[in-house]
């Protein structure tokens, strides 16, 4: 999983990458120089209430969040019984990074389901 995560590491306008339990726990990220657990621990808290609103307006399955701030924008999306966060630039036009994340989650999702069966 982790060579998936350094995949996203070389797209335009990506920081870093995560992916994580949806409690919160990291199972990789990029860079590893940076300490994600405060993010994911609160990725997870944000996850939870917006799958539990989603789910009362007939909403889900969620795809994607998208979080935009001034100095960036957080995509977070559920891959299985794992969620992976992808942080970017505000200014970078994302239109083919979502591309590649799209292709990246469904093959972490695959991965994701072949590990759980072992």
């Amino acid at each position: 999983m982790k060579e998936v995560l350094q995949r996203l590491d070389g797209i335009p306008g990506v920081q870093g990458a995560l992916l994580m339990t949806l409690d919160g726990v990291i199972v990789a990220s990029v860079p590893e120089h940076v300490d994600h657990e405060r993010t994911a621990a609160f990725l997870s808290a944000v996850l939870l209430a917006v799958e539990k609103s989603a789910e009362q307006l007939g909403l889900v399955p969620l795809q994607r969040l998208t979080l935009a701030a001034a100095r960036g924008r957080l995509l977070l999306m559920p891959v299985g019984e794992l969620a992976l966060a992808v942080l970017a630039d505000g200014t970078t036009d994302l239109s083919a990074a979502l591309n590649e994340v799209a292709g990246l989650t469904r093959r972490l999702l695959r991965q994701s389901k072949i590990a759980l069966k072992a």
